[in-house]
């Protein structure tokens, strides 16, 4: 297949555009690559193979089709200054978020013969690094289990640059999942949250407050302990009305029910992570289910 070399912008109104290039400058290379996702996808620059398709399928009589349009290829990429505004506040919240709580972004649009050609212009300004760290937990057993914990998980340490990702590991992958292995079986990540106090003049986050709020109208967490395990098993279809299934209790704690009739209890609870009496424990409830899928 081959396609003419008419101009792209043929078919473009009057008052339009086609976006030839949208530049990022001004940003670190660590953070260049994630930063230019935040321009939006349809201020950039058109594939001009998929481009040519959908012009070739969609165009009449030297303009675009308003009607019947064809899923082929890729419609053209209009120069839209909302889009552009849009994207330059989301490279700026990006970059706030890494730390750069001064940075600002420029935008310059420049067209010619109805190509439009973006440039955003960031100025990072200093990278806030965290000077102190405290915690806020009234719950005294919550509050020790996280600070002999602590210092083996966190990525939130004193000299080191403000980062927003690492603020959600400490939610997600340190105290969820910390609360979550020590049977906290109904902690939810909205406990915990945070609370910045920047020195503008210093460039410092001068303290960096986390807090593990208790559950509302209640004095403390509730530790969850493990009692019977109850299993279930259907048939594909999910129908249990009028079948009566092959029961059984294995070692006083799992109590089975199969409506399938295909396998053995005592079997399947070499597979059960759960133990009554213990601590509820999310790991164990995951490998539970991993080994029995």
């Amino acid at each position: 297949m081959t396609f003419t070399g008419c101009s792209p912008t043929r078919y473009l109104a009057d008052d339009q555009a086609l976006v030839r290039k949208a530049r990022l400058k001004g940003v670190d290379n660590d953070f260049m690559e994630q930063a230019n996702t935040y321009i939006q996808n349809d201020i950039t620059p058109n594939s001009k193979l998929n481009l040519a398709l959908y012009n070739l399928v969609n165009t009449k009589k030297g303009k675009y089709r308003t009607d019947r349009i064809r899923n082929v290829g890729e419609a053209p990429h209009i120069l839209d200054s909302s889009l552009v505004e849009i994207s330059r506040g989301q490279i700026e919240k990006f970059l706030a978020s890494k730390g750069f709580f001064r940075a600002r972004v420029k935008t310059d649009i420049e067209v010619k013969n109805k190509k439009g050609f973006i440039t955003f212009t960031a100025v990072q300004g200093p990278s806030f690094k965290i000077r102190n760290i405290s915690y806020v937990i009234p719950d005294t057993a919550v509050k020790s289990l996280y600070e002999a914990n602590r210092a083996k998980l966190t990525r939130l340490r004193p000299g080191n640059r403000f980062d927003r990702d690492s603020v959600y590991y400490e939610r997600d992958e340190v105290i969820y999942r910390l609360m979550k292995q020590n049977g906290y079986y109904d902690y939810l990540r909205q406990y915990m949250r945070i609370g910045v106090d920047t020195n503008l003049n210093l460039g410092e986050v001068d303290t960096l407050k986390i807090y593990i709020d208790n559950p509302e109208d209640k004095p403390a967490h509730q530790v969850y302990t493990i009692n019977n395990t109850f299993i279930t098993i259907k048939n594909s279809d999910g129908k249990i009305e009028g079948i009566h299934p092959d029961s059984a209790v294995v070692d006083s704690q799992y109590y089975f029910k199969d409506y399938s009739k295909r396998f053995r209890a005592n079997a399947l609870s070499r597979y059960l992570f759960l133990k009554k009496n213990n601590l509820y424990n999310i790991d164990n409830e995951n490998i539970t289910y991993n080994r029995l899928y």
